[in-house]
């Protein structure tokens, strides 16, 4: 029996995780330097559908924001968007640095330039998550690694050099839009 209906909300997460300290630690551990106003590493978290890789991630970034001051994160379903100028957008919409974009018609350097905007006029710690997009649906693939991306979370200031699924390459290896 459900006893709490805000469980069925998708943005649901719940106040423990039972069962998962290991991925919890693991998870927490990449994110660990951000803390220190270091650039985390770059994760990727997948597996099958429905098994929990959203949740954990947002739990973890919920407890890094109770512990770190100043965090901006922002999290994007791909499978409502999958276009990098979408993925870019729906993260800084929840980051509250592109309020003044527009989802379709903005350059992807326009929100590239937002980013570098806000690391020069203050110190950002910024937490990056985009979720669903995998090549089964015709999404994108790493093109450096050719996994599916199914969830990714990027951490840090980006200069535009890490792939969806968070593999280190030079910007002109990138997919195009």
């Amino acid at each position: 029996m459900i006893t709490d209906a805000r469980a069925l909300r998708p943005s649901y997460v719940p106040s423990d995780l039972h069962h998962r300290d290991g991925k919890i630690e693991q998870l927490a551990g990449a994110l660990r330097p951000i803390t220190d106003g270091d650039t985390g590493e770059n994760v990727l978290v997948f597996g099958p559908s429905g098994t929990g890789k959203t949740t954990l991630a947002r739990f973890v970034v919920r407890e890094l924001e109770r512990e770190t001051f100043n965090l901006r994160w922002g999290y994007h379903n791909c499978i409502s968007g999958s276009l990098k100028a979408e993925v870019l957008y729906g993260i800084m919409r929840d980051a509250g640095l592109g309020a003044d974009l527009k989802k379709m018609g903005s350059p992807t350097s326009a929100f590239i330039d937002r980013l570098r905007e806000s690391d020069r006029r203050v110190q950002r710690r910024r937490v990056a998550m985009s979720d669903g997009a995998d090549d089964s649906s015709g999404r994108p693939v790493c093109p450096r690694c050719g996994g599916p991306v199914v969830m990714t979370v990027v951490l840090g200031p980006t200069d535009g050099s890490v792939s969806p699924c968070g593999c280190r390459m030079p910007p002109e290896l990138l997919p195009d839009p």
